[in-house]
């Protein structure tokens, strides 16, 4: 049996590389960028007008005078004539700033008659006039690999047009639950049976962390039913996860059968609580996750092993979060086995306090629904009010 670290070393081992995919603009929100990008136009693109107004030449001031309008420059529909001495053109929000004019004076600081205008208010040299350029120019870098592409730089690319856009591509995962003791949630049950709770747990995590939930099986307790089923998973899939079935029992089939589907297995088992069933194979640039069946210990594994690897293939920057906190009450570990306890997080101190949730069976759920994120707590290791102990928050949390 195997640490946790030892574990994660094997797994980081066979970690594929991420893979780039060129995406339709429409389909890139929530993905995160696998090239620069810069700018492909300046903007502003020309100078235009920042206000509803009329464009001037500003040396032409004087008192009491008058601008006689010579056109209209609208926004997609410039003038295409001159701004000369005593002349103005009526302008809109966006428009482009006619030839000769370098000042806008706004709507209400002038007064209409008879086809021209009369100032009523200060100008200053240049006002509301934004200029070609002040933004950004033609090769600035406005978004780094690496970036999210959220609703704002959805507007740049679009605005740069730019409707293709190399995003990381999400690794696509099966999920197949074992067990013949499992009916769908819409299922009455008797007290011997059990709704499966894992396959909608998994499915939405791996969603969350951003990979592509590509197929959910479920099987029996049942050989040759587990092998077609990992076998379908692994052929559509990068990654399969697997829950139930990994144990010694007579009826745990999945190490068997994913080595009938060519799987190697690279450890079993790891000294931790829950999650000790834990098998870990790979086929070429296939990785299987044999998790336990019990749903917070499937849920613990995922947490500590998949969501981690999930998220890094989507944006190789990815870092997990760590808080440094306190305990509430005393927490020891007088096992022998690494403990993963689930804790809420109380931030409303300083340093912020964790204390356990009241359930910690690896059966159950409410356990994971009380908690904010899990302490990992070594054998012998003991932590007082005053000691320090590492959070690690749920990645929504």
């Amino acid at each position: 049996m195997i640490t946790m670290l030892e574990a994660k070393a094997i797994i980081n081992e066979h970690l594929p590389g991420p893979q780039i995919a060129l995406l339709s603009l429409n389909k890139c929100p929530g993905r995160t960028l696998a090239a620069d990008i810069t700018a492909t136009h300046p903007s502003p693109a020309c100078n235009n007008s920042a206000m509803d107004g009329f464009a001037i030449r500003f040396n032409d001031i004087q008192p009491d005078a008058f601008f006689k309008i010579i056109g209209e420059s609208r926004a997609g529909i410039p003038f295409d004539g001159e701004v000369v001495a005593g002349t103005a053109v009526r302008i809109n929000t966006g428009a482009l700033v006619p030839t000769g004019a370098d000042t806008v004076v706004p709507v209400e600081d002038c007064k209409e008659t008879s086809g021209s205008i009369r100032l009523t208010a200060p100008v200053k040299a240049g006002q509301h006039i934004r200029k070609k350029g002040e933004e950004f120019q033609t090769g600035d870098l406005l978004l780094r690999t690496g970036t999210v592409i959220r609703p704002p730089q959805m507007a740049l690319l679009a605005f740069l047009g730019i409707s293709d856009v190399e995003v990381y591509k999400p690794p696509r995962v099966s999920i197949c639950v074992t067990g013949s003791e499992l009916r769908h949630v819409k299922d009455s049950v008797e007290d011997f049976q059990v709704r499966d709770s894992n396959s909608p747990m998994l499915a939405s995590a791996v969603s969350a962390a951003g990979g592509e939930v590509v197929s959910v099986s479920r099987v029996g307790d049942d050989f040759d039913d587990t092998v077609s089923a990992l076998g379908q998973s692994a052929e559509t899939s990068d990654l399969v996860l697997v829950t139930g079935g990994v144990s010694v029992g007579p009826h745990d089939h999945v190490k068997e059968a994913a080595s009938h589907n060519g799987f190697s297995e690279k450890f079993r088992n790891v000294r931790q609580k829950p999650g000790k069933p834990f098998f870990f194979a790979v086929r070429e640039n296939k990785l299987l996750f044999g998790l336990p069946g019990n749903p917070v210990s499937a849920f613990m594994n995922y947490i500590v092993y998949v969501d981690p690897l999930i998220r890094r293939l989507v944006s190789p920057t990815w870092q997990p979060k760590r808080i440094i906190a306190r305990p509430e009450a005393p927490i020891a570990n007088n096992g022998g086995r690494t403990q993963l306890y689930r804790a809420s997080l109380d931030d409303s101190h300083t340093p912020p306090i964790v204390r356990l949730t009241v359930h910690q069976g690896s059966h159950m759920i409410s356990s994971l629904t009380a908690a904010d994120g899990y302490l990992v707590v070594e054998p012998g290791e003991n932590f007082t009010e005053n000691d320090d102990i590492i959070f690690h928050p749920f990645p929504w949390s």
